[in-house]
């Protein structure tokens, strides 16, 4: 019994020795995981820092609602939480920071508001991840609100009218201060402080406000001093006066009235060879110039309206611009502004079977998304260049629809980027078996990057180009993405290629991947966008499976 007591004494002794033992060891995992965390977070992230104050007297403005909004290409790592990151109230000190998703395709929009006072706005063309970019300090001065009503020509109010008034001195990286107005905005102070990255830095300087049904608006937020251009967001209607309006320093200010006119339109219905309506067709007034297009979508009953624009013939044809699950056609009509009556019949395309696999093994790609275009007949257009049915599809196999009778080529990209783009030429016609795409797997080699003094360089771009036969090899196609910027419907003539690329790490290394095998393939090494080395006759595969790459001084 003694030894039994000794035991039950000695053993939670033991066990809390032991807890106590471990709560180093357990605070020194959760510390790591936390910095895993953090870093992994600064890879795809930035933060802005600054401070909201009084534009005349520079006291810290508390209660100011400072916002993030991010925007661009890929959607794959981009987290909503980051995209449009939780908004920001200034306390007592007038300090904000706001942690943001940032890629060299993403802009980065910033947006300062408080009641009584005029906005500040911003927009980087891109952030760096892990960039803590510093705003200073953003001024706010007090505003008026804009108010008005929007009528007809015979003084009868319009509502549901978009009013914007434009060229406002909203943006960030000035100092400015308001000395009275004068055309085109508020007049600027002597001395100017541009953000530190103002050649990636641009502005938004229009409100809008929204007419209700007796024709009155009013801006939701106050707006500086100053004469300013008036614009109205409505192909239906057009302005017909004011040009512009003055905001007075003290309000309220005496309301406006606004006149707009009905825009002059063409209409019609967009149907198939059998007569039913067609949704999802794009089509464009002719208009042979360059500038604004008049052009509109068929709703879901085939219906359309195109909308005159300014400087533009009284009589025009129309183009198919997309054709949605119809062929293009040409279109030889001409049309007076005005007629409702248009018909337009479209020729029902193909819907093609396609099955996507591994390259030598069979296996079915099930992620990936495709690009068809003709190759003969009618000009490509714009929407031809377009990837499209992005996402899983099941045992490789999807449905392709939109394919036109006659030669074509289709191109697919997997959603692994070690699977190479690959096209096939095809004489569509009815009744036609499913097509295979095989996707050929690439290898793997560890590129590092050295700068001129031999050091590594982190942040470098490593692309890997398959070389075509075009005479000008420094502009190269990127299968991957949205649109390409280079393009050739003809099969003897090829840019470059693009078929990997990867940024390097602090050690200026990274993995590339290309064509097994080969020993023509190019590497190129960008900096800050600039080309810094192109190193050609290059071999993937076992025997080479790391390259180093030093630049030579600027």
């Amino acid at each position: 019994m003694r030894v039994g007591r000794a035991v039950a004494l000695v053993v939670p002794l033991l066990l809390a020795a032991l807890v106590a033992a471990q709560e180093p060891e357990v605070a020194r995992t959760e510390a790591r995981q936390k910095e895993a965390a953090q870093r992994a977070l600064d890879k795809i992230s930035a933060v802005v820092e600054g401070r909201c104050v009084d534009g005349a007297t520079g006291e810290p403005l508390p209660g100011v609602t400072v916002e993030l909004h991010a925007w661009g290409g890929r959607r794959d790592d981009a987290p909503n939480e980051l995209l449009r990151p939780e908004a920001v109230t200034t306390e007592a000190d007038g300090k904000f920071s706001i942690r943001v998703f940032a890629r060299d395709d993403y802009q980065v929009g910033f947006d300062a508001s408080i009641e009584g006072r005029w906005p500040r706005t911003g927009r980087w063309r891109n952030l760096p991840a892990g960039q803590v970019e510093q705003v200073g300090d953003v001024k706010l001065y007090p505003g008026v609100r804009a108010v008005g009503k929007v009528v007809d020509e015979q003084g009868e109010p319009v509502p549901d009218v978009s009013v914007g008034i434009d060229d406002l001195p909203l943006f960030l990286g000035s100092e400015e201060a308001p000395r009275g107005p004068r055309r085109g905005g508020i007049q600027i102070g002597a001395r100017a402080e541009p953000l530190g990255r103002a050649m990636h830095f641009a502005a938004n300087g229009v409100r809008w406000s929204h007419s209700k049904g007796d024709g009155t608006f009013e801006s939701r937020e106050a707006l500086p001093a100053g004469t300013f251009e008036v614009r109205i967001n409505n192909q239906e209607i057009t302005l017909v006066e004011p040009a512009e309006i003055t905001i007075p320093e003290h309000g309220p200010m005496q309301p406006l009235t606004i006149v707009v006119r009905q825009v002059p339109y063409l209409a019609g219905v967009v149907v198939d060879d059998t007569g039913a309506p067609v949704k999802g067709v794009a089509l464009q007034a002719v208009l042979n110039r360059s500038g604004r297009m008049a052009s509109a979508w068929t709703r879901d009953d085939g219906t359309f309206r195109i909308y005159r624009v300014e400087n533009c013939p009284d009589e025009v044809a129309i183009q198919v611009d997309d054709p949605g699950p119809c062929e293009r056609a040409a279109l030889p009509d001409r049309h007076t502004w005005g007629k409702h009556d248009i018909r337009i019949e479209l020729r029902r395309a193909l819907t093609v079977e396609l099955r996507v696999v591994v390259a030598g093994t069979g296996e079915p790609v099930e992620q990936f998304a495709v690009r068809s275009f003709p190759t003969g007949g009618l000009a490509m257009m714009s929407s031809d260049r377009r990837l499209g049915r992005s996402g899983e599809h099941p045992g490789g196999v999807l449905q392709v629809p939109g394919i036109a009778r006659g030669g074509a080529r289709i191109g697919v990209v997997a959603k692994d980027p070690t699977l190479r783009y690959a096209e096939i030429e095809i004489d569509a016609r009815d009744g036609m078996a499913p097509l295979r795409v095989e996707l050929e797997r690439m290898v793997p080699m560890m590129v590092q990057v050295l700068d001129d003094k031999g050091l590594p360089l982190a942040k470098a771009t490593v692309g890997v180009l398959e070389q075509g036969n075009r005479d000008e090899h420094r502009s190269y196609n990127d299968p991957r993405s949205d649109s390409l910027s280079i393009f050739s419907s003809d099969l003897t003539a090829r840019f470059d290629e693009l078929l990997h690329q990867a940024v390097t790490d602090e050690g200026g290394q990274c993995i590339v991947y290309g064509l097994d095998g080969r020993s023509d393939l190019v590497l190129i090494v960008r900096q800050d966008r600039d080309e810094r080395a192109r190193v050609t006759d290059v071999s993937f595969g076992k025997q080479h499976a790391s390259r180093q790459i030093q630049l030579e001084a600027k």
